[in-house]
């Protein structure tokens, strides 16, 4: 006999400058619809949105999302 599942608690949608990024479906509406991003980035967005007001280190950015693995900024930073 498995265990009982325990139901899981739907988070908030964060709503900002006319998007909403949805952690529970994993995405972001725009006014024109729904913006693609890739699971990394969706991650970096979400983290920075969860911290309304202040300001978030790159150190602090990257040893939430990335720890213990050597990243470069230039993984932040598109391509010309």
């Amino acid at each position: 006999m498995s265990p009982p599942s325990v139901p899981v608690a739907a988070e908030k949608i964060l709503r900002f400058s006319g998007f909403s990024l949805d952690p529970n479906r994993v995405s972001l509406m725009g006014p024109a619809g729904p913006m693609p991003l890739r699971p990394k980035a969706f991650d970096v967005l979400l983290y920075m949105a969860r911290q309304p007001g202040r300001v978030v280190s790159k150190d602090e950015l990257m040893s939430a999302l990335w720890p213990g693995v050597f990243v470069t900024e230039n993984f932040l930073v598109p391509p010309p």
